[in-house]
C-alpha cells in the first residue's frame, strides 16, 4: 500500500510539474533550462559511474591501482555535510583510487568530445 501511495504521489507531482512548465513555458528560456539540466544529468552520471567503479574495485574485478591517490578530506570530506552532498551529486571522492580517477577522466573526455562535436545537417 505504501509503494502504491508513493507511486501515485510521484505521478501527481509529475503531472503538476508538467502543467506548470506548460503554463509558464512562454517565460522560460528553454536553451538555458536544457543547458542546466544537461549539466546536472552529466554530473549525476559521473556519480553513478564512480559508484559502479568503486563496487568493481571492492569485488576485486577491477584493480584499484594506487589507493588512495591523494587525501583531500582536510579540505572537503566526502562523508558528511556539504561534502557528502557534493560527493553524491558529482562523484567527488576525497581519497580516490587511481582506477576511479582514470575512469572518471575518460568519462569526462568522452562526454565533452560528444558535446563539442559539430552537428551536421541531414541531406
Amino acid at each position: 500500500a505504501g509503494v502504491g501511495a508513493a507511486g501515485l504521489a510521484g505521478l501527481l507531482l509529475a503531472l503538476a510539474s508538467g502543467g506548470a512548465l506548460g503554463r509558464g513555458g512562454r517565460r522560460i528560456y528553454w536553451k538555458t533550462f536544457f543547458g542546466v539540466t544537461e549539466i546536472i544529468l552529466l554530473l549525476l552520471a559521473a556519480s553513478l559511474l564512480v559508484g559502479g567503479t568503486e563496487k568493481l574495485i571492492a569485488l576485486g574485478t577491477l584493480p584499484p591501482g594506487i589507493d588512495p591517490l591523494w587525501d583531500s578530506s582536510f579540505l572537503l570530506s566526502d562523508s558528511s555535510g556539504i561534502g557528502s552532498f557534493i560527493a553524491q551529486l558529482t562523484g567527488y571522492r576525497a581519497r580516490p583510487a587511481l582506477s576511479t580517477l582514470l575512469v572518471l577522466a575518460t568519462y569526462w573526455l568522452l562526454a565533452l568530445a560528444a558535446l563539442n562535436r559539430p552537428i551536421r545537417p541531414h541531406a
